[in-house]
């Protein structure tokens, strides 16, 4: 199946969960926040949160400086 995740197209094992795609990505835990289409998931449901065809994910860093 397809996702969008952060703008580009990636094929990912259907059924695949957000929080096993984010460690394949080599994402580790902290440090980031997501959305799968603009809703923000929280960090405890990664692993519950199955991706859909077509799914966009956003993944964000907070930054620093003023």
């Amino acid at each position: 199946m397809e996702v969008v995740f952060n703008g580009d197209a990636i094929a990912c094992t259907n059924g695949e969960s957000l929080s096993g795609l984010l460690q394949q990505l080599g994402y580790q835990q902290g440090g980031f926040a997501t959305a799968i289409n603009s809703t923000f998931v929280p960090r405890s449901d990664y692993d519950n949160t199955q991706l859909q065809q077509g799914d966009t994910i956003e993944v964000v860093a907070p930054m620093q400086g003023g």
